[in-house]
């Protein structure tokens, strides 16, 4: 990854995170609320979904910003060394140093999981919330998952080789302090999601292979504001087909269009 971020800072911006990683981003400046986009595990700020969202963002003249996490894309850090509490340390110091005003967040997968934590620590900055497979509690179902001779290889050697269906072919390490580090960011089995006041907008392919769609039905239950879930017909994990980004377009425009003084996205769970 350091070779890639070295590349990459001669052309792109990058901002030093507090995990202690210099982050490469890409930033639209304009109107409120700003839209951010949280990509998955293993995956990058690049991609169908992150491009479609800054395509919007232009045409409305809105403000946008994506960015790959320490030890992702062209980012600094090394992803063994990372875990969930290093990447909310990256979305909560990119958040507070390169945003203005409240922001509506936009988290797939691991994205998911990470703006829920953001927003439960910084209610007051969030505008709206869009997760699509939202992966709450994720290292807890990949622990759950193993066998007993590959929990007991996690145990003795710190990790396990996961090859994602949808990556590149390239296996990646899964470490024992990742799945440790994770258990500290539950929020499917632990208070807190009842701190969100912002609307939250979810989405979910009914043919996910990664996270179930019980994960958004269980987020529906445990949410106090006003929520939502689209359960998209023969959708899988990344939701990436131009359907499923044309319906994710659509809620976070109207997610947009939601006014503190009259409550449009009150009117949406109406529809």
């Amino acid at each position: 990854m350091a070779g890639e971020a070295a590349a990459a800072s001669a052309a792109l911006p990058v901002f030093r995170s507090s995990s202690g990683n210099n982050l490469v981003y890409e930033k639209l400046n304009g109107k409120g609320p700003g839209i951010v986009y949280l990509h998955g595990i293993s995956s990058s700020r690049i991609g169908e979904k992150a491009n479609a969202l800054e395509a919007y963002c232009k045409k409305e003249g809105r403000a946008f910003i994506r960015f790959d996490y320490s030890g992702h894309g062209q980012s600094e850090g090394s992803f063994e060394e990372c875990n969930v509490s290093t990447w909310l340390s990256d979305v909560q110091s990119v958040i507070d140093n390169l945003t203005e005003g409240k922001q509506v967040l936009v988290g797939s997968s691991l994205g998911g999981w990470l703006m829920l934590l953001y927003a439960m620590r910084n209610p007051d900055k969030i505008h709206a919330l869009v997760g699509l497979a939202v992966a709450a509690d994720y290292t807890q179902r990949i622990w759950n998952s193993l066998n007993s001779e590959t929990k007991k290889q996690v145990k003795t050697l710190g990790y396990y080789e996961y090859l994602s269906p949808y990556g590149d072919n390239k296996p990646v390490n899964y470490t024992l302090q990742f799945i440790q580090d994770g258990s500290k960011h539950t929020v499917l089995d632990m208070p807190g999601l009842e701190i969100i006041k912002a609307p939250v907008r979810l989405l979910h392919g009914d043919l996910d292979d990664v996270i179930p769609t019980s994960v958004s039905l269980a987020l529906m239950q445990k949410i106090t504001s006003s929520v939502t879930l689209d359960v998209i017909d023969d959708g899988d994990h990344r939701l990436s087909r131009p359907d499923d980004i044309a319906q994710l377009l659509r809620l976070v425009g109207e997610c947009c269009k939601c006014d503190d003084e009259v409550d449009l996205c009150q009117s949406m769970d109406d529809d």
